[in-house]
This record gives C-alpha cells, sequence and structure tokens, in this order.
C-alpha cells in the first residue's frame, strides 16, 4: 500500500516537471510570436481598412481631409505632441486615450499630427497601436530616443523642448499654423461645436487680426475622481466637473496657457516653459475663453488619486459642454471601446519599475 502511494507521488512529481515547463515554453513563445516585448512592424493598411478612420472609399477622407484645402501644398494646421506612456500611472493614460486624442484633434480640424514618443523601452512604445493613423497618412511618428539616443535619463522637460526644438528644425516647413499642446488637453470653443472649428477660428484671425502670429488658449482644469463608463468611456466623457474659472490670462507657467502659433514665424522654444513660444514677428494674444479654450483633464491628480473630499469638490462645477462632440466623434468612428492591453500595460509596469 505505501509503495503504490509512493508510486502515485513520483508519477504526479514527474508528470509536474513535464507539463509545468512545458506550459510555460509555450507562453513565453506566444509572447514572443505575438510581438508583446518587440511589437510588430506595422504592414501597410489599405483605407477600407482602418478600424476608426472608416473610410468607405477613396472619396470619403477623415475629419482631417474635409477641414483641409486640396490645393495647398502644405498644412494648414497640424498638431504638436510630445508624449510617454507609462507603465506606472495612476492616471490611466494609454493607447484607448490616445487614439480617442487624435480622433478628437482631426475633428476640429487639425490635417496632421507630428507625435514624438518618449517612450523608454519596446515595451512602452505606441507605435503598433498607432500605426493605422501612420499609414492613412495623417501621423508623423519619431521615437525621441532613437532620434536623440543615451539620453534618458535627462528627464521630460529636456524630452519636450527638444521635440518640439527638432519639429521646428525638420518640419516647420510642412504647416502654416501648429497647436502644442499635450495628450491630456483638448481645444474647445463653447460657441463653436462643429467639425473644424479650431482651424476655422485661425482662419477668422487671420482674415481679421492678420498681425496676431500666436493665440494662447486659457486653461481650464477638470478635476476629481471620473465617473460614468469608467472601461469603456471616454477620457472627456469620465471627467465633466471643471473649476469655476480658467487659470487665467497672466503669461507662462501661472496659468498654463498653451499656444498655436505660425510655425514659419516662430524663433524658438522657451526652455522648460510649453506655455508659449518665442516669435519672430507679429503679436501674441490670449484668445478669450468663451471663444476657445483647453480642457485640460488633470482628474484625480488634483488629490492625489485619493478619494473627493467636501473640500475638493466645492471648487468645481459641472460643465458637459463637450458631450455632444465625443458622441458624435464616437458615432462617426466607432471607436466606443477599450481593447485588451493587459499583457501590454504589465510589461510597460515591468520596463519602468
Amino acid at each position: 500500500m505505501r509503495r503504490s502511494h509512493h508510486r502515485r507521488f513520483r508519477d504526479f512529481h514527474v508528470f509536474f516537471l513535464l507539463i509545468v515547463p512545458s506550459v510555460l515554453l509555450l507562453f513565453l513563445l506566444w509572447l514572443l510570436f505575438a510581438g508583446v516585448f518587440y511589437p510588430p512592424t506595422p504592414r501597410p493598411y489599405n483605407l477600407y481598412e482602418l478600424p476608426w478612420l472608416r473610410l468607405a472609399d477613396k472619396n470619403n477622407g477623415t475629419f482631417a481631409s474635409l477641414c483641409r484645402n486640396h490645393t495647398a501644398s502644405s498644412y494648414f494646421l497640424v498638431a504638436l505632441l510630445f508624449n510617454r506612456v507609462y507603465g506606472r500611472d495612476g492616471f490611466g493614460i494609454g493607447p484607448y486615450e490616445c487614439t480617442q486624442w487624435i480622433e478628437y484633434m482631426l475633428f476640429a480640424g487639425v490635417e496632421h499630427i507630428y507625435w514624438y514618443d518618449c517612450a523608454h523601452s519596446n515595451a512602452e512604445t505606441q507605435e503598433a497601436y498607432l500605426s493605422p493613423y501612420l499609414h492613412a497618412g495623417v501621423l508623423t511618428y519619431l521615437r525621441f530616443h532613437v532620434l536623440i539616443p543615451h539620453s534618458l535619463t535627462e528627464g521630460f522637460h529636456f524630452e519636450q523642448d527638444n521635440s518640439y526644438r527638432h519639429f521646428l528644425s525638420h518640419f516647420s516647413g510642412e504647416a502654416r499654423w501648429v497647436v502644442q499642446v499635450d495628450v491630456d488637453e483638448y481645444p474647445f470653443s463653447p460657441s463653436d461645436r462643429s467639425s473644424c472649428f479650431l482651424s476655422s477660428l485661425i482662419s477668422d484671425y487671420e482674415m481679421n487680426s492678420p498681425n496676431v502670429t500666436q493665440i494662447l488658449m486659457q486653461c481650464m482644469i477638470f478635476a476629481g475622481n471620473p465617473g460614468g463608463d469608467i472601461q469603456n468611456g471616454w477620457l472627456i466623457e469620465k471627467y465633466q466637473r471643471r473649476k469655476y474659472e480658467t487659470e487665467g490670462v497672466a503669461k507662462g507657467h501661472q496659468s498654463r496657457q498653451k499656444p498655436i502659433y505660425r510655425a514659419d514665424l516662430c524663433k524658438g522654444i522657451l526652455k522648460h516653459d510649453p506655455h508659449g513660444v518665442w516669435m519672430k514677428e507679429g503679436i501674441t494674444v490670449v484668445a478669450n475663453e468663451d471663444r476657445i479654450r483647453l480642457n485640460h483633464y488633470w482628474g484625480a491628480r488634483e488629490t492625489g488619486f485619493r478619494k473627493d473630499t467636501i473640500e475638493s469638490t466645492a471648487m468645481l462645477v459641472s460643465d458637459v459642454s463637450i458631450q455632444r462632440i465625443a458622441s458624435k466623434i464616437k458615432k462617426a468612428t466607432g471607436l466606443v471601446s477599450r481593447k485588451s492591453d493587459a499583457i501590454g500595460a504589465f510589461l510597460r509596469w515591468i520596463a519602468q519599475g
């Protein structure tokens, strides 16, 4: 009896030693071929295959092409962004939020986006997620630490300043106007919620105030913990409470304004200050918040990711004015749910740790 029990234990032990390593090996092989460790090189997309832009045929363009003057040799309005998707980000900015921002900016009238990915590892890079826009010709993707190697320890101010400088030295001739914001910042016009509202605003400035070469948008902070559909809701849907007033009209860090400026007339970037640029000529104006403002979705970062308190919510007021635009874009694009990125998020977390 004791011998039979010993034999069963030995057989189970051998089975365990054979099966578990085999399962682990197969799992590692799956991770490798799935491109988790090294995201796959995106294959070219045909227009009708794009999952979000929804191009029905070659004559039906994106929001960007609808806003564009097709006789122009360069873009009228582009967006400039530096971004890093962190492994340990309590706010939760990931690939889903990045694509929301892109679709919104295309709706606003941006024709092309220059995306500087400041990923510190292959696990953080967003190229595979952004490939539909890259191959549709509405996005230029640049890996910052490939452009400027041996700079991982320099900090985000270095990445931000030199992303903007690289754009000005290599791409400023491709665009007339540049809107320079972050992925959690959304230009919004309370008085115009139609498509191309941002490019229309700039055209109006050109016609009525031709000496204006830089427009500063006042920052409106949206704070507090998220609500609604936490899993699949858009960033601009989950945060519907803002401070009573904008950050103001004072220049620089005090108001956290963000610029829209003439690319060809920009003299340089202000060090460690993304709230405006150095212009060669023309005048800089702070836009009236009723005409254009910048919704900055700061969320629970305002309270250090703690629960809302009476004190923290007392300074907030409900504001759902942007929701109509979100609904319109979601209906047009079908971007309504988050794709599973659990393994990618885990690896970004490990890589940063």
